[in-house]
């Protein structure tokens, strides 16, 4: 699978006056895990939805193979892009199979999705009967099934347990190594994501203030800029990972 292109350039969008995304512009890099991460409120969600085509922006553009977002029809973006929102509200009495269904290419990459997602004793159990982890693994199972090469995911990992969060992440680097699936998700915890990334945008206040791996992102002093915490970094000298540890706010 070779995967689109996925752009923003010069990206802008306010509500009312409140400007929440400030000129973005930004290539996910493809066939890579990347991250958006930043403070509440600094534009990750709506920066995602707007990368999405589910938000539309006041100024700039969305670009998808350099072609605007827009220029495609909603079945043209669902078959390059699968998106999980933040909240995945089910308001019908759905079971999991149907829901995985909504989104199903093929027999085949139902059964995938549902099993990687170990929903196969729930496949018959109305959604509403759900936990919240149970309902975002049918949500997540929903956009896998859909065997797109691009993922967009607003924090997924909201909701599951510390099991969950790491099979998921193991069947997105998966689909990146085996299928060259592009995939950004938004997400909080910093050394997770610096785990698990191979590349990260930082957000603040509507801005892009930095990007690139999570080595050169996530130093000491750009999250005292950014998030306000003075903090101690420690590098495994095995895998180069860093582990971040809040200490205080500054």
């Amino acid at each position: 699978m070779t995967s689109p292109t996925l752009s923003a350039e010069n990206l802008s969008l306010a509500y009312q006056s409140k400007v929440v995304l400030n000129r973005i512009s930004l290539q996910v890099p493809p066939g890579k895990l990347s991250v958006l991460l930043g403070p509440n409120g600094s534009g990750k969600s709506t920066l995602l939805r707007c990368l999405s085509g589910n938000l539309p922006v006041n100024s700039g553009s969305v670009l998808l193979e350099n072609r605007p977002l827009p220029a495609y029809s909603a079945r043209q973006i669902a078959q390059q892009l699968a998106y999980v929102p933040q909240e995945n509200p089910m308001p019908f009495a759905f079971t999991v199979q149907e829901i995985v269904d909504l989104g199903t290419k093929t027999p085949a990459s139902r059964t995938s999705a549902i099993e990687q997602m170990e929903l196969e004793k729930f496949l018959h159990r109305s959604v509403v009967t759900l936990s919240g982890g149970e309902r975002q693994r049918a949500a997540i199972a929903r956009a896998l099934a859909q065997e797109t090469p691009l993922l967009l995911m607003d924090e997924p990992t909201t909701h599951l347990d510390i099991r969950h969060q790491l099979i998921l992440l193991e069947v997105l680097k998966e689909r990146v190594r085996c299928q060259g699936t592009t995939v950004l998700l938004v997400l909080h915890d910093l050394t997770f994501s610096a785990h698990h990334a191979d590349y990260l945008f930082l957000l603040s206040e509507g801005e892009l203030v930095a990007q690139g791996t999570p080595n050169d992102v996530l130093t000491i002093q750009t999250i005292a800029q950014v998030y306000r915490v003075e903090t101690t970094i420690k590098i495994d000298q095995n895998n180069k990972k860093i582990d971040i540890f809040p200490l205080r706010s500054v």
